[in-house]
């Protein structure tokens, strides 16, 4: 008799147990997503570090060279910032954030140039600056 009363019991404490990780967990993924919208709006505080402006830009200009000059602060902004994380957060919080961080960039350019499909003069700027965004070295 005792041991099913015990049994009962720690089936409750454990369905408890299984709420409180389902909350914290869904709180750590608010906080995440909070952290990584906030460094996408930073990143949108200037016109050499928006990423849309850049991309618009880059219809105007000629050469790779042009393009990769235009991102060079976006890209140091980047670099500054992921170094910066790094230092704050352990390695899985980390990683988390720059996946997520990544992801809400490619949506920018996603939605930049679905806005823009029926013109293709602009998907040569726009590769450009993704292969430039993809090859920031951080550490």
């Amino acid at each position: 008799m005792s041991y099913v009363r015990r049994l009962r019991r720690s089936s409750s404490h454990g369905e408890r147990l299984s709420e409180v990780t389902v909350m914290l967990r869904t709180k750590f993924r608010g906080y995440l997503q909070a952290v990584v919208e906030k460094l996408a709006e930073n990143s949108k505080l200037q016109n050499s570090t928006k990423l849309k402006k850049i991309l618009q830009d880059s219809k105007e200009t000629v050469g790779e060279s042009d393009i990769r000059g235009r991102m060079q602060p976006l890209q140091e902004q980047l670099k500054s910032t992921i170094n910066h994380l790094h230092t704050v957060f352990e390695t899985q919080v980390f990683i988390a954030i720059c996946r997520w961080y990544w992801d809400r960039m490619g949506q920018d350019v996603l939605s930049f140039l679905e806005n823009r499909k029926e013109n293709r003069s602009w998907y040569k700027g726009s590769r450009i600056a993704i292969s430039v965004s993809k090859n920031i070295s951080i550490f």
